[in-house]
């Protein structure tokens, strides 16, 4: 997965059927008229010979009127060079376990990368993220991260689209914290990435409302896998400690959900 560096770039989550006053993202659906003033399509100034743009279509929306289309003429050496953003203001909390949902389509069903960023004030810096296939048909997509930090802009999730020349259809963005309660059964009890460290690995399980084929990896601060295994969701799986101390991730997948959790090796 690429290293990113980025910029200013937000992207959340508001979902089709689960907007509500609860969801921290403005216009996640992009029924509003002033799209512009919420959404961007973000190219980095290195990538020259990139090309990108986004439209907002008035029919073939998930939901609504309207949807988001970001059409990749020429990808980027890197996929953080071009980004979908979404508004970066809403207040992170610490401690806080954060469920971003979308639902997204695609012409060819390449690769996008949903990143996890910090703010401002740590000069944008990329955490970790997780790259999803987009499927041809409207699919919804969910993400799942806890925050060590804290302030308005302080954490954000960014679309990175700069990988293949491809058609993407975005909709109904939802960003909510995990105790509150998604429709259709995204963020129920049960669905957490479970993380056990023991001497020299960490045994890694779902809840048990995951299910199907899932994969673990750990991932060092530069994006590097350092150590992966696959199996059945009803299965745990045991990742191999790295041979020195500092912070890692370990990342949970299946096709359409990722889990992602913060871990330290002493």
């Amino acid at each position: 997965m690429n290293r990113t560096h980025a910029t200013f770039a937000a992207f959340l989550l508001c979902g089709a059927g689960a907007a509500t006053a609860q969801n921290l993202i403005q216009n996640p659906d992009f029924e509003s008229e002033s799209i512009g003033a919420y959404w961007q399509l973000w190219k980095d100034g290195s990538a020259s010979s990139a090309e990108a743009t986004v439209t907002y279509p008035l029919n073939g929306a998930h939901a609504g009127n309207r949807y988001a289309l970001v059409s990749v003429t020429q990808p980027a050496d890197q996929n953080w060079k071009i980004q979908f953003q979404v508004p970066p203001d809403w207040e992170a909390m610490n401690a806080m376990t954060y469920t971003l949902t979308f639902w997204a389509k695609s012409d060819f069903g390449t690769n996008i990368h949903v990143a996890i960023q910090d703010g401002p004030d740590n000069n944008y810096a990329y955490r970790t993220g997780t790259s999803y296939g987009i499927a041809t048909e409207w699919t919804q997509y969910t993400l799942t991260y806890t925050s060590d930090v804290q302030g308005s802009g302080a954490l954000r999730f960014n679309l990175y689209v700069g990988e293949s020349i491809d058609n993407y259809g975005f909709d109904d963005f939802v960003l909510l914290p995990q105790n509150t309660a998604i429709r259709n059964g995204v963020a129920k009890a049960g669905d957490a990435l479970r993380v056990r460290q023991e001497p020299g690995s960490f045994v890694v399980s779902l809840g048990e409302k995951a299910s199907g084929n899932w994969k673990a990896e750990l991932v060092d601060l530069r994006g590097a896998t350092l150590a992966a295994a696959a199996g059945r969701s009803a299965a745990s799986l045991r990742l191999a400690s790295p041979g020195k101390s500092g912070i890692y991730f370990i990342r949970a997948n299946t096709p359409t959900h990722s889990w992602v959790r913060k871990v330290s090796v002493r």
